[in-house]
């Protein structure tokens, strides 16, 4: 699984890629991301990527907005802090076996 951010200002866009090195075809993949700035939690979402064939990857966004989210910008803009951001992904794949 990897991660990347794209604009953080009062909506954080997190990008995910998955990728099936399984044996087996996921049937779906969901989950939830967590976003923390400066070791503060300031909200969640929750991402969908829907089946992944073995082998493949597939890739979406999961889209933080959250008054915490834009309190934490705010600090930033005025000086008072950083803006370092920690992401964490919790997906679970749904397996479809083939006989």
């Amino acid at each position: 699984m990897k991660l990347s951010f794209g604009w953080c200002k009062t909506a954080c866009e997190i990008r995910i890629k998955v990728t099936n090195t399984s044996r087996y075809d996921i049937a779906w993949v969901g989950g939830t991301c967590r976003l923390r700035v400066n070791g503060r939690y300031v909200g969640k979402g929750t991402v969908y990527l829907g089946p992944i064939k073995r082998g493949h990857s597939r890739s979406s966004t999961c889209n933080v907005v959250d008054s915490r989210l834009k309190e934490a910008w705010w600090d930033y803009e005025n000086g008072d802090a950083d803006f370092r951001t920690y992401a964490t992904v919790k997906a679970i794949p749904h397996y479809r076996y083939r006989r």
